[in-house]
């Protein structure tokens, strides 16, 4: 589909209109397969754990995650871990 879009010349509004699917979902396939083709690109991530030198206090500030595409999730501090771990297996 994507292939047949840029082949075409239309833009992809109008190969999308053409097509009678969604701007959306033109863009969620091209993405997807952008990944896909990209060998280096890995679903796992290696990450590391430093232990800091010394006690972290978070209460009252917030924790930040950052993922390798750009996403950042800020939670406060005193935070349940059930809920970090939730938010971490939906991204």
């Amino acid at each position: 589909m994507v292939e047949r879009r840029r082949s075409s010349g239309l833009t992809v509004q109008t190969f999308c209109e053409a097509e009678n699917i969604s701007v959306a979902t033109y863009y969620y396939w091209q993405q997807r397969l952008r990944f896909k083709d990209n060998e280096e690109t890995s679903m796992l991530v290696p990450i590391s754990i430093e232990k800091p030198r010394q006690p972290i206090e978070l209460y009252g500030k917030n924790m930040e995650l950052t993922y390798p595409n750009g996403v950042r999730i800020s939670v406060p501090g005193n935070s349940e871990l059930k809920l970090i771990r939730e938010l971490i297996l939906i991204l």
